[in-house]
């Protein structure tokens, strides 16, 4: 992965381990060829739901120059649109830039 595509991953960790459920997209994953079968089977040895999705960036971040563009792909086909936005930097916030 490149440095600034991990950076962002570490930026957002909290937020990524707090709402992504990561067995809704090892399907996109493993088809786009960045994780191995033995790598969901180490990430899902996680009892909890956190520490399966805190184990998955780990493991992504490990991985190669696409592993963050599919990733995201996956984010965004699987209805986790927020967090594409967050890492594309397009999330707004409710408030953010309105005068109130």
């Amino acid at each position: 992965m490149e440095p600034e595509d991990a950076e962002t991953l570490r930026k957002h960790y909290a937020e990524l381990a707090d709402d992504l459920d990561p067995r809704a997209i090892y399907g996109d994953l493993i088809q786009g060829g960045i994780i191995s079968s033995d790598d969901k089977e180490y990430i899902e040895s996680k009892e909890i739901r956190r520490s399966r999705a805190e184990e998955l960036i780990d493991v992504l971040r490990r991985k190669g120059p696409k592993a963050y563009g599919v990733f995201k792909q996956a984010l965004l086909k699987r209805g986790y649109k927020h967090l594409y936005q967050l890492l594309e930097g397009t999330e707004n916030s409710s408030s953010e830039g309105k005068d109130w």
